[in-house]
């Protein structure tokens, strides 16, 4: 197997589902049940966990998202995957991220998020005036 391949195929659908504020709660099902994410620092556990986040927590709208980097990392049946980026918010609001996933494979092909580690940071107003 191609862990690279797989990172890009797996960033691409992630982010494109990720980026519609009204989709984020339905990547649930690609998580493992006793799944872990952290998001800024604050650790949300299992499918309950992840639905507060996406549906709650994550205020942010509507995103444009460009991974930058991504880096796979295998290890036995699992992958470690790493993107860096910048993502603009439908207002115009910009941000760096940071989001490290491990997935784990069943043998047949199919993987699973087991975590996810997440950091975002907003720009400053003068660096998103630069940006723009």
């Amino acid at each position: 197997m191609n862990f690279d391949t797989l990172a890009q195929q797996f960033t691409q659908f992630y982010y494109s589902v990720f980026s519609v504020r009204q989709q984020r709660v339905t990547l649930i099902n690609n998580y493992m049940p006793q799944c872990n994410a952290v998001y800024n620092g604050r650790l949300y556990k299992d499918h309950a966990g992840l639905n507060q986040l996406f549906s709650a927590r994550f205020a942010l709208g509507d995103l444009q998202i460009n991974p930058t980097s991504i880096c796979a990392c295998p290890a036995g049946d699992a992958v470690m995957i790493n993107v860096l980026g910048n993502l603009v918010e439908q207002t115009g609001l910009r941000a760096i991220f940071s989001q490290s996933f491990l997935l784990v494979g069943d043998g047949a092909g199919n993987f699973s998020i087991m975590s996810d580690i997440f950091a975002i940071e907003m720009l400053p107003e003068v660096q998103q005036q630069q940006m723009q």
